[in-house]
């Protein structure tokens, strides 16, 4: 039996906050075909006064691990004067059916093969061939969700409450579909869109892959809602967190795939021959920057314009 973990913590001055660090975990696990999930969290807060913030943050995951049935270990409360803002730190374990096990012992195997290559050879970097890449689920998405409610005053200056709730119909993409656990499909790799955003995830994709690759800008599926509220904060939407979103690579045509399991999935571009990282946007087209540190961490940090 192969046990597969992961640990993930979120930030935030809300209930809720805990719900990105499930969720990071839970579709992480899920992803490499993990079954019977279990978690352990704890909560930490920068001093007393979020005493009472930390009790709703406990019983809104306790609630959360219930309605999604993943089992909770115990939930750790405590003050750690480090911080600026609440964290809550969820991590899982579940076990790795042996099919997937299988699969990813031979896509290790395969990714040693291809640096030895180019250790050896001093080749270009290896491309796999005809591969697209997707992206399934909303980009930025839980990470404005959190800025929405921890902003709610601020921003129903501007926005009516009608276009602000807007986005809460979409909370539940921030979960994988259960029947949604990326195997088959003519998939060959998946990356979630963790700090730094989907442009980190891409930059990993490639780093991962030894090769290169060309997105287009505007086919990147955000909600009009989280480009208006980021542009508000004057955030970087292609650069903040979103649990449920994953950047995914395939031979196959996933839209039609995953779109008949009502997984929400956007080709965006493919991969290529080349240590070239590039996004096109119109007539425009430039090379992807290393990964910069998540826009949502460095707001909540103090670093706001």
């Amino acid at each position: 039996m192969e046990l597969a973990w992961k640990s993930y913590t979120a930030y935030g001055e809300e209930e809720r906050v805990g719900d990105t660090a499930l969720a990071m975990v839970a579709n992480h696990l899920k992803s490499r075909g993990c079954r019977q999930l279990a978690v352990t969290a704890s909560v930490e807060i920068p001093s007393g006064e979020y005493k009472m913030l930390s009790i709703r943050v406990e019983k809104r995951l306790r609630d959360l691990c219930g309605q999604k049935q993943i089992p909770c270990h115990g939930v750790e409360r405590r003050v750690n004067p480090l911080l600026k803002s609440p964290g809550v730190t969820v991590t899982g374990a579940g076990e790795v059916c042996a099919q997937t096990a299988a699969g990813r012992e031979k896509e290790t195997q395969d990714r040693k093969d291809i640096w030895e290559k180019r250790e050896s050879e001093k080749c270009i970097p290896y491309s796999q061939g005809e591969e697209e890449i997707y992206c399934v689920g909303l980009p930025a998405l839980s990470a404005a969700l959190q800025l929405k409610r921890q902003e709610k005053k601020i921003l129903e200056q501007r926005f009516s409450s009608a276009f602000l709730e807007e986005m809460e119909r979409w909370k539940e993409e921030q979960f994988l579909k259960d029947r949604c656990f990326l195997q088959g499909n003519g998939i060959t790799g998946w990356y979630q869109t963790e700090e730094g955003g989907i442009f980190a995830a891409l930059w990993k994709m490639a780093e991962s892959k030894c090769c290169g690759f060309e997105v287009e800008l505007k086919q990147i599926p955000l909600l009009q809602e989280v480009i208006e509220i980021c542009e508000h904060f004057r955030l970087n939407p292609y650069l903040m967190q979103s649990a449920g979103c994953m950047i995914v690579t395939s031979g196959t045509d996933l839209e039609q795939e995953l779109g008949e399991q009502e997984v929400f999935v956007k080709r965006i571009g493919r991969l290529k021959e080349g240590k070239e990282k590039l996004l096109k946007n119109g007539e425009e087209i430039r090379c992807l920057d290393r990964p910069a540190p998540d826009e949502w961490l460095k707001w909540l940090g103090g670093e706001r314009e």
